[in-house]
C-alpha cells in the first residue's frame, strides 16, 4: 500500500511511491527498517515462550493481552505528556502575550 506525496513521519521525506502508510502512519522505507519490527518468526518464539508461563501459573498474561497492556500504557503516557506540553505551550503564550 503506497502513498504518494506524504511526508515521512519520522524524516520528514517525500520520497513518491517508497513511502508507505503503516498502522495509518507514513513511513518512507528506509525509516522502516530502522523501527526495528518484530518478524513472524520472533513473533512465534514470544507467543509459545508466554503459552509456557501462563501453563505454570495461569495468572499470567497472554502474548496478546501483553501487549494489548503495553498499547494502552503507551497512549496514556502519550496522551500525559502531550498534555504537559501543551500546558507549557500555554504558559508561554500569557507569558509572551503579558510582557
Amino acid at each position: 500500500m503506497t502513498k504518494k506525496n506524504e511526508e515521512c513521519y519520522r524524516c520528514g521525506g517525500i520520497h513518491g511511491s517508497e513511502n508507505m502508510k503503516l498502522h495509518g502512519y507514513t513511513i518512507c522505507t528506509t525509516c522502516r527498517s530502522k523501527l526495528g519490527l518484530l518478524t513472524d518468526k520472533t513473533i512465534k518464539r514470544h507467543l509459545k515462550s508466554f503459552e509456557k508461563a501462563k501453563a505454570i501459573d495461569p495468572n499470567k498474561l497472554t502474548y496478546e493481552e501483553e501487549i494489548r497492556r503495553r498499547v494502552e500504557y503507551l497512549e496514556k503516557d502519550y496522551i500525559s505528556k502531550r498534555i504537559k506540553l501543551f500546558h507549557v505551550l500555554e504558559r508561554l503564550d500569557l507569558m509572551i502575550d503579558h510582557d
